[in-house]
């Protein structure tokens, strides 16, 4: 597979931009990049918003009961 190829197949399942992750697998440097941004008008992205982990499920007593009882 090529690294275009590849690249845009890593952008698919991680949902990185392909400029990201040509410099993360060190095709390029990261200065390289943002000559190409500059040249092209192209912005570079906000990081990725942090989400927070969902909170466990509480078990009520009658939840509780309902479970040992059957």
């Amino acid at each position: 597979m090529g690294q275009l190829a590849q690249a845009h197949r890593d952008r698919l399942e991680t949902g990185k931009q392909v400029l990201d992750i040509i410099v993360d697998r060190g095709w390029i440097s990261a200065e390289e990049v943002a000559e190409l941004r500059a040249a092209y008008g192209i912005e570079t992205p906000a990081p990725p918003a942090m989400q927070a982990a969902p909170e466990p499920s509480r078990v009520t007593r009658s939840q509780s009961a309902l479970r040992t009882a059957t």
